[in-house]
C-alpha cells in the first residue's frame, strides 16, 4: 500500500530538468523557510498577537452595538444590490 501511494504523487519539472515529487519539493521549501531566523521571528510575533487578541474581553453593550452595525451594513449592501439589479432590468 505504501508504494501505491507514492506512485500517485504529483511530480513537477525541477528548474535543472530533474523530475521530483511535488510533495517533497514543497516540504523542502517549507523547511528552508522555517529554518530562516526571520521567518521564525515572524511566526512567534504572529502567535503572540493571536494569543493576545483571543484574550481581549469586550463589553456586552459594545458587542451588541457591533453586531447591530454589521447587520445594518449587510442590509444596506443587500438593498444596494437589489437596486442595481432593478436598474439593470429596466
Amino acid at each position: 500500500m505504501k508504494d501505491r501511494g507514492r506512485a500517485h504523487q504529483l511530480t513537477h519539472l525541477h528548474p535543472l530538468g530533474r523530475r521530483q515529487p511535488h510533495v517533497l519539493h514543497l516540504c523542502d521549501q517549507w523547511s528552508a523557510l522555517s529554518s530562516d531566523p526571520r521567518m521564525e521571528r515572524v511566526q512567534n510575533i504572529t502567535r503572540s498577537a493571536i494569543r493576545r487578541a483571543s484574550n481581549i474581553e469586550v463589553n456586552p453593550q459594545t458587542k451588541r452595538n457591533l453586531q447591530e452595525l454589521f447587520i445594518n451594513f449587510s442590509l444596506i449592501l443587500i438593498c444596494l444590490l437589489l437596486i442595481y439589479i432593478i436598474v439593470l432590468l429596466l
